[in-house]
């Protein structure tokens, strides 16, 4: 081993990153990645010493900035936990972010619509439904203490859309049903939200579910007994 390459033997997972990407020296990595950087970021102050890459690969790497991590991800293919760092609590990629946020635009466009009345297909609807939905309901509720909100928040929300158009196909005490749960959904979407960060879809999820829940009076004190 050279003194040029620097070798601290700590982190084997960032060393053999770099040198997969033709970098022959923690030099050429420190400025290999800054260049990178300032071209992925558009920022000329983005810099990344060879003392700061010495420390990465040392005993104690600690964790990049979030930019930093960005740009480590964009430059050799892995986020910063792949790569030998100490992830630290609560961190959460920022892919993730953005799948969230697709996830979000989407139940916004799926939900605005169904709050908005307009004709349905006919079609009966089966009152075991109701058992099932809020089987569904519970099975959500324990698969969150495991997965946590990302990976629930897509499927609450299809189910929500997919209640809402049972609803308005449903009659008596089916439909009556349909809309307990309904409401019950949009206040696991906005949880899942909320719980996720992201503070504008669990305001609409909020808002669905006082939707449902004035749905729920109206169609209940309007409705003739089936």
């Amino acid at each position: 081993m050279t003194p040029q390459t620097g070798r601290m033997g700590h982190n084997d997972a960032l060393r053999a990153a770099w040198l997969r990407a033709g970098w022959r020296t923690i030099g050429q990595a420190a400025l290999e990645l800054t260049e990178h950087g300032q071209r992925l970021l558009d920022d000329h102050q983005f810099a990344v010493s060879a003392r700061t890459w010495r420390r990465w690969e040392g005993e104690r790497p600690g964790w990049p900035s979030e930019e930093t991590a960005i740009v480590l991800h964009d430059a050799l293919g892995r986020w910063p936990e792949s790569l030998g760092f100490t992830t630290p609590p609560g961190w959460i990629r920022p892919e993730h972010h953005e799948e969230a946020d697709v996830k979000r635009r989407a139940f916004v466009s799926v939900t605005a619509a169904a709050l908005v009345a307009g004709p349905v297909a006919p079609q009966h609807v089966a009152p075991a439904l109701i058992g099932y939905f809020q089987q569904q309901l519970e099975g959500h509720y324990r698969a969150d203490m495991y997965l946590g909100p990302h990976d629930l928040i897509g499927t609450v929300s299809a189910q929500y859309q997919l209640i809402d158009k049972l609803v308005r196909s449903a009659k008596g005490e089916t439909r009556r049903g349909l809309l307990r749960v309904g409401a019950a959904y949009a206040a696991l979407t906005g949880w899942l939200y909320q719980d996720a960060g992201d503070m504008d879809g669990a305001s609409f999820g909020v808002a669905s579910l006082r939707r449902s829940r004035c749905a729920r009076g109206t169609r209940t004190s309007s409705a003739t007994p089936s």
